[in-house]
């Protein structure tokens, strides 16, 4: 079964992906992202994943061979008609009509053409879409987050609080290192918070940081 996307998505990783793999297939998605989060996994259980940022579902896909659960949050409605296509032959996935964010309200939002680059809180916003927190779901059996959410991801921390000082699971965040002092605040906020909970950063590929609690 061949993916689901926009097929005038300016994104060319994404579509390039998307059109050389099957649903099928072992997940590869940004060069094995999902193996060296599984090699993290030691003595570790599969009960719960959160997909913050899901796009097409690539690695929703591969989480869902492992966990017994895959909650997957993409704000966008145009992506997200797709990511349910993507996902409908696994039954442990549940797709959320919500991005991830530190209150239930709705928020401006840029969707770009190049559809990996779209984002909350631009200086021109085309459309509203509706965010959550992740606490309002009350989950105790939470053991991944993964974040990809274009530079909210303090935010999504932020409500998700509760959550992680609840479950303590393995976390990876999408941080792009610019030098910009908005971005580094919005970095040290993420990594000072984490550390204070007892995480360490294990892993860093590319922009991917990986946190697990010590």
């Amino acid at each position: 079964m061949k993916w689901s996307y926009i097929l005038d998505d300016k994104d060319t990783a994404l579509t390039r992906y998307a059109t050389s793999k099957s649903i099928e297939d072992k997940c590869t998605w940004q060069a094995d992202t999902l193996e060296y989060i599984l090699e993290n996994y030691s003595n570790k259980s599969f009960r719960r994943c959160i997909d913050a940022g899901a796009n097409y579902g690539f690695l929703t896909a591969g989480f869902a061979r492992h966990f017994d659960k895959v909650d997957a949050f993409e704000i966008s409605s145009d992506i997200r008609s797709h990511l349910i296509k993507n996902v409908k032959s696994f039954e442990n996935v549940e797709v959320h009509n919500y991005g991830l964010y530190s209150k239930s309200t709705n928020v401006d939002f840029y969707f770009a053409e190049s559809s990996g680059t779209s984002r909350i809180g631009t200086p021109k916003p085309n459309r509203i879409e509706k965010v959550i927190d992740l606490d309002s779901y009350n989950y105790t059996d939470v053991d991944l987050i993964k974040i990809d959410v274009e530079g909210s991801e303090h935010l999504l921390i932020q409500g998700a609080e509760n959550t992680i000082k609840q479950t303590y699971p393995v976390i990876v965040v999408e941080m792009h290192c610019t030098r910009d002092k908005r971005s580094f605040a919005n970095r040290q906020y993420i990594i000072n918070f984490l550390y204070n909970l007892g995480y360490k950063i294990v892993d860093v590929r590319h922009c991917d940081f990986l946190f697990t609690k010590e």
